[in-house]
């Protein structure tokens, strides 16, 4: 189990767990109470937490994405190296912890006129907001999309290409079933795409137009709406383990071995003994 992408996929695994635990418990309750009772420290910490997780994730799928482009791409090419995918996942973390630090230094808790703290943002100019908010975005969420994207079009274009012009496929049963496999292929690929934009846009349009339009904070339904896209945000913590790890092969057999309860349930339903054989080129 210790490739290159497991490696990636275990080191998503990490930044989703991160995610959870400073997001989950800590912003519904900001939220609802309408004041941050959890102290300085903490206001600082949770904050800075959740964007080095996000950061994290967004560069740990964009790896995925790239190692999977490269193999699929350019099988003949030698693979990424075990002990270079720990550097890259190390990057990643001091990229994410470096470029969430501004984040965490400005976040203080604020009083509010009815005495309540409240925990924001404390820019000492308003550019900064602004610049740090858009950086953000682009980073976090318009560079690691595109990438995926682009890596992820090129695969299915690809293996459409090698299910039409494979060497043997003689037969019009064989023809069919490869094409039946590569069509699934591409449909998990495209969700791949499809939910990691899903997932990311509304936050991100929510924190740019906070950054840039400042009367937009007295809106009567914004923390309605920021509640909405947070929770759709977290939601991508739920759909990572399934399309990453439950969809190849190789983690099934371990969980299988791991929990035989599972094994049963999988041997119950015939539609879960689909093998990914294509995509498990980029998995092994």
């Amino acid at each position: 189990m210790h490739t290159v992408t497991n490696i990636f996929i275990a080191n998503l695994a990490l930044s989703d767990i991160l995610l959870c635990t400073f997001a989950v418990p800590f912003t519904p309750l900001y939220l609802f109470m309408h004041e941050w009772i959890f102290g300085a420290v903490l206001c600082h910490l949770v904050p800075y937490a959740q964007g080095v997780s996000v950061y994290i994730s967004a560069f740990t799928l964009m790896s995925i994405a790239i190692d999977r482009f490269f193999v699929i791409i350019h099988p003949f090419k030698p693979r990424l190296k075990l002990k270079y995918s720990l550097l890259i996942v190390m990057v990643i973390w001091i990229a994410a912890g470096l470029l969430t630090l501004p984040y965490g230094i400005f976040m203080d808790l604020v009083p509010a006129g009815d005495g309540r703290p409240y925990c924001d943002e404390g820019w000492p100019y308003d550019s900064f907001r602004k610049v740090f908010g858009c950086t953000t975005s682009v980073l976090q969420f318009v560079v690691p999309f595109l990438i995926i994207t682009f890596c992820y079009v090129r695969v299915c274009c690809k293996l459409r290409d090698r299910a039409r012009y494979k060497p043997g496929n003689n037969s019009q049963k064989k023809m069919e079933l490869e094409w039946e496999r590569t069509r699934r292929l591409n449909r998990m690929l495209i969700a791949m795409v499809l939910i990691f934009g899903f997932s990311w846009f509304p936050l991100n349009v929510h924190n740019l137009i906070v950054d840039f339009y400042i009367p937009a904070s007295t809106w009567d339904y914004l923390n309605g709406f920021f509640f909405l896209s947070h929770a759709i945000a977290m939601s991508s913590t739920c759909y990572n383990p399934f399309l990453y790890a439950w969809l190849n092969e190789n983690f099934r057999k371990e969980f299988k071995t791991v929990l035989p309860c599972v094994g049963a349930l999988i041997a119950g339903n015939p539609r879960s003994s689909y093998s990914l054989r294509t995509l498990n080129i980029s998995l092994h």
